[in-house]
């Protein structure tokens, strides 16, 4: 059973003889804290519990359209690596042309 602040404040204690036991003052000031310390936890952990609420399936439609915007940058860096490559072999293709050319000039 879960305590409330409500249970506190309601609570009623049993008195034995007269003046034994404790100070029923001294029991209803602790009892006060008690109570006020649980009614901040229970709106804490309610303020907390909704904060973590969560839809599975806004979850996974958010891995989901991660993962295709992952997919999407990859192709993209693999284009882009590719047409870096054809680049590459054109301008070396080029530079030894310009060699070759030198070489028949100065030959």
């Amino acid at each position: 059973m879960v305590l409330t602040p409500e249970d506190v404040r309601t609570k009623v204690f049993t008195t034995g003889r007269l003046r034994e036991g404790y100070d029923l003052a001294e029991v209803d000031v602790f009892l006060n804290e008690v109570e006020s310390s649980l009614r901040w936890l229970h709106q804490e952990n309610e303020r907390l519990s909704a904060m973590v609420t969560v839809d599975p399936a806004k979850v996974m439609a958010a891995a989901e359209s991660r993962e295709r915007r992952a997919e999407e940058l990859l192709r993209a860096a693999a284009e882009l690596l590719g047409e870096v490559g054809s680049g590459l072999e054109h301008q070396a293709s080029r530079v030894h042309e310009l060699i070759r050319e030198v070489a028949t000039f100065t030959g």
